[in-house]
């Protein structure tokens, strides 16, 4: 790095132009203040899919199960590679065996929906989002 403890007016300068920097960069107008929409970043990734279980008021999601058919037949399904992918579900052999992936969606406040997934799927990712961390299941 080229400021060094031997420099200390090259440091101090460094300092003072960081600070300078910051403090005009704070100051500048955004999109906002002139009445224009914001600037989309490039390196944003696209929205994100929403997951299977639907919102409901005043409560999260607590628990996402995944099922081979019918939730009462207790056909958990399970990640194919949980070192290498703990939180990807293959589900389309289910469908090419002319079965269909029930999600069984969990909340907080005890409810709990299946809903199964008529429409064929090549796989599901579990993921936890927010704060506090919910529980979220996508499937494509």
């Amino acid at each position: 790095m080229w400021l060094k403890a031997d420099r200390p007016v090259l440091a101090r300068a460094a300092w003072v132009g960081l600070t300078c920097w910051a403090l005009l960069a704070s100051m500048a107008p955004t999109a906002a203040h002139a009445g224009m929409p914001p600037i989309q970043r490039a390196d944003k990734q696209p929205a994100k899919a929403s997951s299977v279980c639907p919102v409901r008021a005043h409560t999260t999601v607590r628990q996402i199960d995944l099922f081979d058919g019918p939730p009462a037949d207790q056909a958990y399904l399970a990640p194919a590679d949980p070192d290498r992918a703990p939180n990807l579900y293959p589900v389309r052999e289910v469908y090419q065996q002319g079965r269909i992936v029930t999600i069984r969606c969990q909340y907080a406040d005890g409810h709990v929906q299946d809903m199964p997934l008529v429409k064929p799927v090549d796989q599901c990712r579990y993921r936890e989002v927010g704060r506090p961390r919910t529980p979220s299941l996508v499937c494509r």
